[in-house]
């Protein structure tokens, strides 16, 4: 019989740590809240006291990895210099080292399977974009907040686009005709050319 022995309230964040452990081990296409809440040691109908279907769940699943990824990106430049430049390059390391950790997570967070229109997932997507943008507005105190706003939206798609072609194994061209060594120099020269260019003024 399953556990139902749980605190009232702890269950939700029962469940939100199994996903993750499952997507660790069975990838993307393996987590279901029947496989969550047994890892959990409850009933397959107990979930329901919290979340009211299984696209709710990864909602807050994929919402749990934004607010990672949040933190991820605050920490990554937590020992640089507020206006420094190259933030961008710590930034992009950080956010890189989020992905190949928790790749499967990164996945469901990008993916089809998730409700954009999900409150709990909109708000911690808009809470970590403005994290980058409140990084971005130290580096250039004079911006307009639609100047930030262009700036996080480049650097954002600059280090995604490379994460997923990083993840997918896209690259593999790059190594095979000995351009780089491994995926790491490759890593390593993408991130050199990350930095807080100056946008347009008009916007």
């Amino acid at each position: 019989m399953p556990n139902t022995n749980y605190h009232h309230g702890d269950l939700r964040q029962a469940l939100l740590i199994a996903a993750q452990e499952i997507l660790d081990e069975q990838g993307y296409e393996g987590l279901t809240l029947r496989k969550c809440a047994a890892r959990a040691g409850v009933s397959a109908t107990a979930p329901s006291h919290h979340f009211k279907n299984a696209s709710n769940f990864l909602a807050s699943v994929a919402a749990e990895g934004y607010k990672q990824l949040s933190e991820e990106i605050q920490n990554s430049a937590k020992d640089c210099d507020p206006a420094d430049p190259k933030k961008a390059m710590l930034i992009g390391k950080g956010y890189i080292g989020f992905a190949k950790r928790n790749p499967a997570l990164y996945q469901l967070m990008f993916g089809s399977k998730v409700d954009s229109k999900n409150p709990e997932f909109h708000r911690a997507l808009k809470q970590c974009f403005g994290r980058l943008e409140e990084m971005i507005a130290e580096v250039f105190p004079d911006y307009s907040e639609r100047r930030v706003e262009a700036t996080a939206l480049r650097t954002w798609s600059l280090i995604h686009g490379f994460t997923l072609l990083l993840l997918d194994k896209r690259f593999s061209f790059f190594l095979e005709n000995g351009s780089f060594s491994d995926e790491e120099a490759l890593e390593y020269n993408f991130l050199k050319t990350l930095s807080f260019n100056k946008v347009r003024q008009d916007l």
